[in-house]
């Protein structure tokens, strides 16, 4: 404003917070928000912030402080008033630390192996299945023996009541062919054991299903280096703080987390910014040094 204005509150307004009177005084000047945030180039929200007592949106105390004695001062209220009820606030947002924690990892949780329990499961089936072949092999072989010794038995009865049937040599021939039955029976028995001897399991079924796959986007880096002091906030899309608090030439930083990341600096001058690796230019408004933008999943910032 070309003219300051002078504005001495009054002796009741002692509750009044300091967005309250600073709206007040701009009112009382017939100006719009639009209008003081292009003669103070500044933006839009900031002011809606500072009057509607927001302060933690401002960042760190510092700026806030700065903020409000710009905007007192262009409305002619007093600078000491605005900060002592500013300062008399309940909910004034903390200092930061002076190195800020930076990184915020995900550890993934690690999978199970199936490979034992499958190695495990299928050593059962082979046990079982040779348990099962040797059984039959053990009861053909009774049953077999049962037969030899029925056939044998009634032959000789046979001989003993007609003397002018077939002499002993049928039965005997009967056994023979038992007998060959049974060889053969045991030799299919044995190629069936040396089958499942020679079970070669694939190494896809002994470990598992396919292998893990990652889920949702991947992290998104981004360092910053400073050649001079800056506020800055970061945050990614699961809400986690990633970065808050000043940051200085003395230390670059560098941040990972699930995009999209919300980033907030307060002098965007003093901050180099780099994406995956590759320098990107930081989004703002000319003339002014707050800025907020996003990076996306690809890197690109909006």
């Amino acid at each position: 404003m070309s003219e300051a204005m002078t504005l001495t509150p009054a002796s009741h307004d002692t509750d009044v917070t300091p967005g309250e009177l600073l709206k007040r005084a701009r009112e009382e000047a017939a100006l719009t928000l639009q209008e003081v945030a292009d003669e103070l180039r500044l933006d839009l929200w900031m002011l809606e912030a500072i009057e509607a007592n927001r302060f933690q949106a401002l960042g760190a105390p510092v700026y806030a402080r700065g903020y409000l004695r710009t905007y007192a001062t262009h409305l002619g209220v007093p600078v000491d008033e605005v900060l002592r009820r500013y300062e008399a606030l309940e909910d004034l947002p903390q200092e930061p630390e002076p190195i800020p924690a930076a990184m915020a990892t995900t550890l993934r949780e690690r999978r199970r192996s199936l490979r034992g329990p499958l190695l495990a499961m299928l050593a059962l089936v082979v046990v079982a299945g040779l348990v099962y072949l040797a059984l039959d092999v053990f009861l053909f072989a009774s049953k077999t023996e049962d037969a030899n010794a029925g056939t044998a038995g009634g032959a000789v009865e046979h001989n003993a009541s007609n003397e002018t049937q077939l002499p002993l040599v049928q039965p005997v021939s009967a056994v023979a062919s038992v007998n060959d039955s049974h060889d053969a029976h045991t030799t299919e028995v044995d190629a069936l054991l040396a089958q499942a001897t020679d079970v070669n399991v694939p190494s896809s079924e002994m470990t598992g299903a396919s292998p893990m796959t990652s889920s949702g986007p991947a992290p998104v880096e981004a360092r910053l280096e400073f050649t001079g002091e800056s506020w800055v906030e970061i945050y990614d899309a699961t809400g986690a703080r990633l970065l808050f608090g000043m940051g200085t030439p003395a230390r670059a930083r560098t941040v990972s987390g699930t995009p999209p990341l919300q980033v907030i600096l307060g002098a965007a001058s003093a901050v180099r910014l780099q994406v995956n690796g590759q320098p990107v230019v930081i989004p703002r408004r000319e003339g002014r040094e707050a800025t907020r933008f996003t990076i996306e999943a690809d890197g690109t910032l909006r």
